[in-house]
């Protein structure tokens, strides 16, 4: 293509070697994801067979080098089929952001928890007025035996029960 400010020609050489590198290396990486998954999860996956072949040996390798040469190979595997790899990022993805929502998830039943046993006397209603389908008797009673249980310092029998009520049937 011919440059019209000047009189010299203009090649679209592609990517460089080292940006071939640097993708080649994140999609190594989303093999490595991808060698860390439970078999159900990569089952989801629907993989092809020589790409998934590949991945259960990089499973069963100890040594960190063939391990490594093994993912690469896993990654040219990969790399070959654009779809599978949009596929592959985006369960990946999804899957980050949904132990992240759990991790979240979590906290919020903890704090509820510790508010609970504290000594605030608002907390107990202020669950009840953000979560109105919450049982009141129950949750008073796991409060109040949670409670009994922390100042006696027993082991925390009540105090799992009421996180799990709240992680259960309260808080979702």
């Amino acid at each position: 293509m011919q440059n019209p400010d000047n009189d010299q020609f203009e090649y679209d050489l592609g990517p460089s070697k080292s940006q071939k590198k640097r993708d080649m290396h994140s999609v190594q990486q989303l093999c490595d994801a991808l060698a860390q998954l439970n078999i159900e999860a990569r089952a989801r996956l629907e993989l092809p067979e020589p790409l998934l072949e590949s991945i259960q040996i990089a499973v069963r390798i100890k040594s960190s080098s063939a391990r490594n040469r093994q993912l690469r190979h896993a990654a040219k595997i990969l790399a070959a089929n654009e779809e599978l790899l949009e596929s592959v990022k985006t369960f990946l993805e999804v899957r980050k952001n949904q132990a992240r929502h759990d991790q979240q998830r979590h906290k919020l039943v903890e704090q509820w928890r510790d508010r609970l046993l504290s000594d605030d006397q608002n907390a107990l209603s202020d669950l009840f007025d953000e979560y109105p389908e919450a049982d009141r008797q129950e949750l008073s009673t796991l409060v109040r035996n949670a409670r009994k249980e922390l100042q006696s310092s027993k082991p925390p029998t009540q105090q799992r029960k009421l996180f799990k009520y709240l992680r259960d049937f309260v808080i979702t």
